[in-house]
């Protein structure tokens, strides 16, 4: 995955001894991004002329790729929501078997022991479990939210008019190459 780079941010900075070794990390970064930028947006646009082919209305068909996204969004957040909850749940179940040993009187206490260890055990190791759960989730939810984005920008993109354009002056190529040569300008001063 290439980083993002931010177009507002200085490359040089005072007193940094690695303001050089940023600007050509940041000048790799972005021609790493280009051939990738660049397949995206030609698929992009077999896309649209698919579905064009196909009479489709091509605005509410990108609509709903993007409401497609969002549902698979809220889908798995909705299940972390549930995942963590769950955990909740057994931890608090945890605590209440603790407290009720707590409560016991010592005599008790040794022959309640197996108990205890039963009940916390099998709840310790659901919550471990519902960890991992949560975990895998968490990056479902990160491609989701990726999916979902890139459905958003082509959408806008193809509002904008970037698809009637030529594959060199789509504005978001247009902008990363912008960065790139101004960037190198800088690195050779």
């Amino acid at each position: 995955m290439v980083e993002s780079i931010d177009p507002g941010s200085p490359i040089k900075r005072e007193g940094s001894q690695n303001s050089d070794f940023d600007a050509e990390k940041q000048l790799k970064a972005l021609e790493e991004l280009l051939p990738v930028l660049n397949a995206q947006i030609k698929a992009e646009r077999a896309q649209i002329e698919d579905l064009k082919k196909q009479g489709k209305d091509v605005r509410a068909a990108l609509k709903e790729e993007a409401d497609l996204a969002w549902d698979e969004v809220e889908r798995v957040l909705a299940q972390i929501d549930e995942a963590k909850d769950l955990a909740g749940s057994r931890k608090d179940e945890i605590s209440g078997w603790k407290l009720w040993y707590n409560g016991l009187a010592e005599i008790d206490k040794t022959e309640s022991m197996k108990k205890l260890e039963f009940e916390v055990g099998w709840r310790s190791q659901e919550i471990g479990e519902i960890e991992k759960k949560i975990a895998s989730l968490l990056e479902s939810q990160l491609a989701a939210r990726g999916r979902q984005e890139a459905a958003r920008q082509k959408l806008a993109a193809y509002e904008a008019g970037a698809f009637e354009r030529s594959v060199e002056e789509d504005p978001r190529l247009v902008e990363v190459l912008r960065e790139r040569d101004k960037l190198a300008f800088k690195m050779q001063k």
